[in-house]
């Protein structure tokens, strides 16, 4: 039996579920893989360095639930574990199973004339074109990469035709007779110059964007197919890509809440992580009104950059850049603060920076110049 009412929020970076529930008056717990510094205002963040040490906390503090998010695809048969010792407030592990299946995911849409790239177990032949080789259930994008026409087939990668075109993602909050649409956001990637190793690893997002009445109506068409086949529960998420000629095509789906809805929680003043704990654990959410979030002020559109540690090194968090870092956040202009005096290695993520204003374009701006502004901050105090 739970002890305590409080959630555990899971991912591999948790910070942002926390303060979507902490805005709400609900107790949380950050338990990721970095346990930043603002990951948990109720408690200390639990740091995992593997998914199996996650049984530990629950089997010791037995929270009320847990909440699941980036990674959930990737730790499915512990997910299904966790599930038999506490409340899994996600959906289904079956249907997270079936949705994250590429080549199931890709019958099942062309079946109802949802575009979606050709898709394939085999390593295609030169004539067909551009392809990526992808490694499934596996988020951010650092798995992805150009094919290459030599090399056998790799049990844990498939193939999938690239498709040029602006990359997109949709959210959703799934409900059982119906998906409701919260936005749409531009998938920013593969910024080498925000300490990026791969050309489609995520850096960022901005949102809501701008939809035409055509382009909403074929998001909520895919929304709807996704709650109808799937059972999707609660938040989810699907990445698109708008080719040349208008088309959306279907690449992934994520079964749970994803990074870029932050931009969209942020815009609106919904808190989303609320909103999804009350279609598993409604009383725990206080009253309808807990899901709008007045902490924050409602902004046009969001900007959200994630600075990976661009020092071919590993560099020691300071007194001066944590200093600068807090003032920052007070602005609410960063999040994802390491520990002062934590080692920070190339590559890894460093901070979360964000950008506000009432267009994209702006908010793209401003957020390249605050991403510049930490890296330069974090190279002069080396």
């Amino acid at each position: 039996m739970p002890t305590t009412d409080t959630i555990f929020c899971v991912a591999y970076s948790g910070r942002w579920m926390v303060q979507s529930l902490s805005d709400a008056g609900i107790p949380s717990r950050c338990v990721d893989w970095f346990a930043d510094a603002d990951a948990s205002p109720h408690a200390k963040a639990i740091r995992l360095a593997s998914w199996p040490e996650l049984l530990v906390p629950i089997e010791r503090f037995r929270p009320r639930g847990v909440i699941l998010g980036g990674g959930f695809e990737s730790i499915l048969p512990l997910a299904e574990r966790l599930g038999t010792v506490v409340t899994l407030a996600n959906t289904a592990v079956p249907s997270a199973r079936r949705v994250t299946d590429p080549l199931e995911l890709a019958a099942a849409a062309r079946a109802r004339g949802i575009g979606f790239p050709a898709t394939s177990r085999s390593r295609p032949q030169a004539s067909l074109g551009e392809w990526l080789s992808k490694q499934a259930r596996r988020g951010g994008g650092q798995h992805v990469r150009r094919c290459s026409r030599e090399g056998g087939e790799d049990e844990n990668r498939f193939f999938q035709q690239f498709i040029d075109g602006e990359s997109c993602s949709a959210s959703f909050l799934g409900r059982p007779d119906r998906a409701l649409f919260l936005g749409a956001c531009r998938q920013i990637l593969g910024r080498e110059d925000w300490g990026a190793r791969g050309e489609f690893q995520f850096c960022g997002a901005v949102g809501p964007i701008a939809l035409d009445s055509q382009l909403q109506v074929e998001l909520q068409r895919i929304g709807d197919f996704l709650v109808a086949e799937y059972r999707l529960q609660g938040l989810f998420g699907f990445d698109f890509v708008i080719d040349r000629a208008g088309q959306v095509w279907l690449v992934e789906v994520n079964p749970r809440p994803t990074s870029s809805m932050e931009c969209l929680e942020r815009a609106s003043g919904v808190n989303l992580l609320a909103a999804h704990l009350a279609e598993f654990i409604p009383d725990l959410v206080p009253s309808p009104a807990a899901v709008v979030n007045g902490k924050r002020p409602r902004c046009s559109v969001v900007a959200k950059g994630i600075l990976y540690q661009p020092i071919p090194r590993a560099v020691r968090i300071n007194d001066d850049l944590i200093s600068w870092l807090q003032h920052c956040q007070q602005h609410c202009l960063i999040a994802d603060i390491p520990e002062l005096g934590s080692m920070v290695s190339a590559g890894s993520p460093l901070v979360t920076c964000f950008a506000s204003a009432d267009n994209e374009s702006k908010a793209v701006a401003a957020l390249e110049h605050q991403v510049r502004e930490v890296a330069a901050r974090l190279a002069e105090g080396q």
